[in-house]
């Protein structure tokens, strides 16, 4: 959340995707996970809708997933439980 909560477009015409190239090793370098893995995580968050968005126009996380920040530190807990279809 924190790729998507703080990122900034440093041309006018950029587009925001947080699966981005640059994006997609980042994740894998913070939470040590293979490429293949990744790609079946972000297929299953994009099926349940916890990232939207599509390849043109770039993907985000749902506006609904996002904390909201009122003053001082916000923590949020939450459980996703995804079945296999």
């Amino acid at each position: 959340m924190g790729i998507d909560a703080n990122w900034k477009p440093v041309l006018e015409t950029e587009q925001k995707n947080i699966l981005s190239t640059d994006n997609r090793k980042a994740l894998m370098q913070e939470t040590r996970i293979n490429k293949n893995n990744l790609t079946k995580y972000l297929s299953t968050l994009k099926e349940k809708g916890v990232l939207v968005g599509n390849s043109v126009e770039g993907y985000y996380i749902n506006p609904i997933f996002m904390p909201k920040e009122t003053s001082g530190i916000v923590e949020i807990v939450f459980i996703l439980d995804l079945e296999n279809s």
